[in-house]
């Protein structure tokens, strides 16, 4: 799309959302009702406290109420709600594609936005993808933000933080049911262990269901789980000057489907719309999932300023098993089918260390200045074995018996040491503009291990070293006309780390494509991306407006290939990428009873250069979302002065989208409708709630995997739902 057509697109939606509020204003004007209007948002994803409206970024906040009455459970509801925003989710537990204003991850690489806990960033995609409960915000910032949060921020950032302990015991208790016997139990307390000194909170969750994707030949669920999630937290007020924070956390997933795909096999073409038949693998499927971890909080107050030291361990292992393609029942080497097994193990292990230094006088000029260190392990292992009777083994080590023998075996341990500086300031230059200059550099070193024995490689013990550094700048700068309405501008640059291939993978690549450039070392990321954007409050408070517009150029864009010629997966890279887009937003608060929300995004994402196919430059890149379009309505009945009945709907379109980056006829997915309903009574102490998800039933596919232009594995998106949670908050 020309820069003329895509100018022209974003008028007429911020038009149209400018000509929709008159209605309203009438309406409310003649009410005669208190004074109504928008509470003021506070943001601390840029690591200061900020009014929603002073913040120079396009941000989406939701609060610990919007959390509640907006049923936001899983990374999925809160994706939902932001525009130019699609969670991608894949066939394990753990690991999901967050796409944010077209900056997508690829598949077996590092993620492309910055994934924050309670100040800790995560270093696997992992951490996304789960349970969120007794949680006090989410704040999503979208653009690049190495410069705040170093590797991995080229889309943006998630900064999650966690409920407090407060000075007063409180707490609250929640019991759930559903559809395909769900449960849900979970509770949360917190305790003053010593009055104005010591603080604990205590929050623990079991949440189980069956599922309704029925491997038709084992009697299992694909979308089945049992998730244990446990969080402790403990708050020291040493002195006036010094706080230390103590957090630890544990989870494990059991009875998950494991990879359950369903091959699409049509030598005709492929249409990833169509309506497949159920699974038929003859290998009882399972994913299992291990976390733990804790983190250390250190603050002391100076004159004028606020040291902060972060210290934090982070274990996950996720693991998972099933039939290997084509995924079809009786598909064993016992019956001269050939078949094949696959267990997959991950391990992500990651210790960090963060020292900064973060000014607290209230004058025009603030900075905050820091340190980074992290030692990050990564584990891949990958058995193929025999479909022997429909038995898979455990398959940590190779298989050398009769019995699901090893076919191939891979185990490759990755390194990494990240060593970073970053310096961020900020000055109100009147009380109208305030700028920002911030920048940071990281320096990473990779190493890579081959841990397969003989003869599954023929380099055992064999290591390659690789080294992704970058210099990562942003500038921002906000003018504020009035106190109801403001707009701002940055750029910034952010990298992603490079990564290894298989041992061989180029070469044996080339043998089938000479033009390849797919290497065994792939190489950083970068990318420089512009937006500006608007904040307008309108009808007294009543109206929230807001718009921006972005354009990135991506270099060594990271992109999954699966090459049918020598049946290998990796990591190939994209020269040069070209995004542009908009978004608009509104929220109207007509009445104190009714909230009503609208975003609409489109982004225009391209491959510009790409040396081995230069046919393919012109092609969208895979994963990204041609638009998308959320409205949400919510209005609260009172029943009596004790009593209300708040009802919420969400609706959220997410448009079309390729899976691969050639683009393959039949390999773009349709837009997909999805349709939230929330119905609950309400007192000040308790919250009887019902709910759906996916209301209609919307049939699509989650994630398709092109394998050859008529073959792919396919990975169905979530049926509908309903349950009931009843919650007693002391």
């Amino acid at each position: 799309m020309s820069h003329s057509k895509l100018i022209s697109r974003a008028s007429v939606t911020a038009i149209l959302a400018v000509l929709a509020s008159p209605a309203y204003a009438q309406a409310t004007q003649s009410s005669d009702e208190e004074e109504v209007f928008l509470e003021e948002v506070i943001v601390t994803a840029l690591r200061r406290n900020q009014t929603f409206q002073d913040v120079p970024a396009a941000v989406s906040v939701f609060d610990a109420a919007t959390i509640e009455r907006a049923g936001i459970t899983r990374a999925d509801d809160f994706v939902a709600l932001i525009p130019n925003a699609a969670l991608i989710n894949t066939n394990t537990e753990g690991e999901a594609f967050l796409v944010l204003r077209g900056m997508a991850p690829a598949r077996n690489a590092e993620t492309s936005t910055a994934i924050v806990i309670d100040g800790v960033l995560a270093t696997g995609p992992n951490e996304l993808n789960q349970e969120f409960f007794d949680i006090q915000s989410i704040e999503v910032l979208k653009g690049p933000q190495g410069a705040l949060y170093g590797r991995n921020a080229v889309g943006g950032a998630v900064v999650i933080r966690t409920a407090e302990p407060t000075n007063e015991v409180d707490g609250d208790v929640r019991i759930g049911f559903g559809e395909e016997g769900r449960v849900l139990a979970q509770g949360s307390a917190s305790l003053p262990l010593i009055e104005d000194k010591l603080f604990a909170r205590i929050s623990v969750q079991h949440h189980q269901r069956g599922g309704k994707l029925e491997n038709i030949f084992t009697g299992e669920e694909r979308d089945r789980f049992r998730r244990q999630n446990f969080r402790g937290r403990l708050i020291y007020r040493a002195s006036e000057n010094l706080d230390i924070d103590l957090r630890a956390y544990g989870g494990l997933v059991r009875d998950t489907g494991g990879i359950a795909a369903v091959a699409d096999i049509r030598p005709e073409g492929l249409d990833v719309n169509a309506r497949l038949p159920d699974f038929q693998n003859n290998i009882p499927s399972f994913n299992d999932q291990d976390r733990y971890g804790f983190a250390l909080k250190v603050d002391y107050q100076f004159e004028g300023a606020e040291l902060t030291s972060t210290s934090a361990y982070n274990f996950t292992e996720d693991r998972y098993g099933q039939d290997n393609f084509p995924y079809l029942f009786g598909d064993t080497a016992a019956e001269g089918g050939g078949g094949l097994t696959q267990y997959v193990l991950f391990n992500y292990e990651t210790l960090s260390q963060e020292l900064r230094l973060s000014s607290t006088t209230d004058g025009p000029f603030s900075y905050i200045a820091g340190v980074y260190a992290a030692r990050i392990y990564n584990d891949r292992l990958t058995n193929l074995a025999t479909d022997t009777d429909g038995i898979l083994l455990d398959g940590r080590q190779p298989n050398l018996g009769d019995v699901n023998t090893t076919f191939a075996f891979r185990d490759d341990e990755t390194r990494r040491t990240n060593l970073a500086a970053f310096l961020n300031l900020s000055y109100d230059v009147t009380d109208k503009l305030s700028v920002t200059a911030a920048v940071r550099y990281d320096d990473e070193e990779a190493t890579v291990e081959d841990l397969a024995p003989e003869p599954f490689t023929t380099t055992p013990g064999a290591e390659r070293e690789g080294s992704y550094s970058a210099w990562q700048p942003k500038f921002s700068a906000n003018y504020a006309f009035t106190d109801d309405f403001s707009v701002y501008a940055n750029w910034g640059r952010s990298f992603k780390a490079g990564g290894f291939n298989p041992t061989g993978a180029g070469d044996l690549v080339r043998e089938f494509n000479p033009a390849s450039t797919v290497v065994d070392e792939y190489g950083e990321e970068t990318s420089s991306s512009f937006d500006a954007g608007f904040k307008a409050r309108m009808m007294d408070g009543k109206l929230q407006l807001n718009g921006a517009g972005f354009y990135t150029r991506g270099k060594n864009f990271q992109v999954f290939e699966f090459f049918p010629g020598p049946s290998l997966q990796a990591i190939a890279q994209v020269e040069r990428v070209r995004i542009q887009g908009f978004e608009v937003e509104a929220t109207l608060r007509p009445t104190d009873n009714l909230m009503l929300s609208a975003n609409y995004g489109y982004t225009d994402a391209t491959i510009r250069e790409l040396a081995s196919d230069p046919s393919l430059e012109g092609n969208r890149t895979p994963y990204v979302p041609k638009d998308t379009f959320v409205a949400t309505g919510q209005y609260e009945f009172p029943v009596n002065d004790d009593y209300s009945v708040v009802t919420r709907i969400d609706y959220n379109r997410i448009g079309k989208t390729v899976f691969n980056i050639a683009n393959t006829p039949g390999t773009e997915r349709d837009p997909v409708n999805l349709v939230n309903l929330r119905v609950a009574l309400e007192t000040d102490q308790w919250t009887l709630a019902f709910w759906a998800k996916n209301l209609f039933g919307e049939f699509y596919q989650s994630e398709p995997v092109i394998l050859f232009p008529t073959v792919a594995a396919t990975f169905r998106g979530a049926p509908s739902y309903w349950g009931a949670d009843f919650s007693y908050r002391f």
